[in-house]
């Protein structure tokens, strides 16, 4: 596989994953296919960062293109333990469509059962740890995250389930601005 294969399939993965956990399409998810969405992926460090766009308004995000996960993971504010990024951390508060997600949701129930527990307000949280000892935790939630096409037009996923991590901590590149 070439490296420009490998890039492609991790951004069609990471496509699916979004896929899998879209609670909800729209007409224009529903018409575009992956093979027309497209986002600018750069190398980092033996990883590949990937843009995407999360909230309304959209607020622009690099996030890690990573196969080996099924959760969407970016900092968010308040961050009481998370790594230095070169942009804030994403404010679930400026997005008209941000929704915290119950511990009874159907989307917490996605998450593996040692993953998540309740919080004290009944919200789904979670607890993501990887092989290299960092890790995210903190709300489940759903947004609308999209991406470009390539004809320069937009796709907006509603609802998607990502996690929202106000404790991060991992051995991050300061130029990654987003934990995936």
């Amino acid at each position: 596989m070439t490296h420009s294969e490998g890039v492609r399939n991790a951004a069609l993965c990471f496509l699916a994953r979004v896929n899998r956990f879209r609670q909800s399409s729209s007409k224009n998810a529903a018409e575009i296919s992956e093979q027309l969405a497209q986002t600018d992926i750069i190398p980092n460090h033996g990883s590949y960062l990937m843009k995407i766009f999360i909230g309304s308004p959209p607020v622009e995000r690099w996030s890690v293109a990573d196969t080996g996960s099924d959760l969407i993971c970016v900092q968010c504010s308040p961050c009481f333990q998370c790594y230095h990024q070169d942009v804030s951390s994403f404010d679930p508060t400026k997005s008209s469509t941000y929704k915290s997600r119950s511990c009874g949701s159907s989307n917490c129930a996605l998450v593996p059962q040692r993953q998540h527990k309740r919080g004290n307000s009944n919200q789904c949280l979670y607890i993501y740890l990887y092989g290299d000892q960092s890790y995210t935790l903190r709300d489940l939630a759903t947004d609308s995250i999209g991406f470009g096409t390539s004809d320069g037009q937009s796709v907006s996923f509603p609802k998607s389930v990502f996690g929202c991590g106000h404790g991060n901590l991992g051995k991050f590149n300061s130029t990654w601005q987003d934990l995936d």
